[in-house]
């Protein structure tokens, strides 16, 4: 996308000036990402941007479940397939394009299948909608829910994750809306939203910078994330199945 490439000549433009001042790259630090473990991100609720709050691998047997920020509660199973229920009980199935044929196809190209709250549950359904119940009570705790939000309800179309990668030093989340999550094992986070053409960082101490993209400060810290960033997201990109292997 144009904001990919233009995220791409950013990085390089200050890694180049950097390299100018003497600047040696780091990798990130951190342990690998252990499969059944639960992340909450440090970003607050104060912006109207949607990003994985909340998630569980469990990938070794069902798949990947989370919490966005505005309420919702998705999955990505390992057949490729997705599910994602907002706080107002509207579910959302999709399949991967190789799996839409003879399906009704949405925008984003693959197929969709609506269930209004309330609305029965097709018998091929009902295993993946136990799932992401259980996968909900778990991340929400003690079977609280997150409030239903305007936002929420007013979506034609659900954000839900598309892709997710995990490495050695972070776990990055692809959205359907094109917003990049990257939540290093340091607690630090990037977010690239491709909606307000910002990058979001979290540094260590919980604290959160937005910047524009066109004006990407000069910091060793935000650099080498971005610049890791990089590397994953063509990775992320071109990958083909739902988690792709480091």
């Amino acid at each position: 996308s144009i904001v990919r490439e233009e995220l791409c000549r950013r990085i390089d433009a200050v890694r180049g000036h950097r390299k100018k001042t003497g600047y040696r790259r780091q990798e990130p630090s951190g342990g690998a990402c252990v499969e059944g473990s639960t992340v909450t991100l440090p970003l607050t609720q104060e912006t109207s941007m949607v990003w994985v709050r909340k998630w569980v691998d469990y990938s070794g047997k069902y798949g990947l479940g989370y919490l966005l920020s505005e309420g919702s509660c998705g999955a990505v199973f390992n057949d490729g397939t997705k599910l994602v229920r907002n706080s107002a009980g509207r579910a959302e199935y999709l399949e991967g394009r190789e799996k839409s044929e003879g399906k009704v196809a949405s925008a984003r190209g693959e197929g969709r299948q609506i269930l209004q709250p309330g609305e029965r549950i097709p018998k091929a359904l009902k295993k993946k909608m136990t799932i992401l119940g259980h996968f909900e009570s778990y991340l929400s705790g003690s079977g609280s829910k997150l409030g239903p939000s305007a936002d929420t309800i007013l979506r034609s179309e659900s954000v839900f994750v598309r892709k997710w990668l995990k490495t050695s030093h972070a776990i990055i989340f692809r959205l359907s809306n094109k917003t990049i999550q990257v939540h290093f094992n340091d607690s630090t986070e990037i977010v690239l939203s491709s909606e307000s053409r910002t990058v979001t960082y979290v540094n260590k101490d919980l604290q959160r910078f937005v910047h524009a993209l066109s004006n990407l400060p000069n910091t060793t810290e935000l650099v080498q994330r971005l610049q890791y960033t990089k590397s994953v997201l063509l990775k992320l990109i071109s990958s083909k199945g739902q988690q792709a292997k480091p």
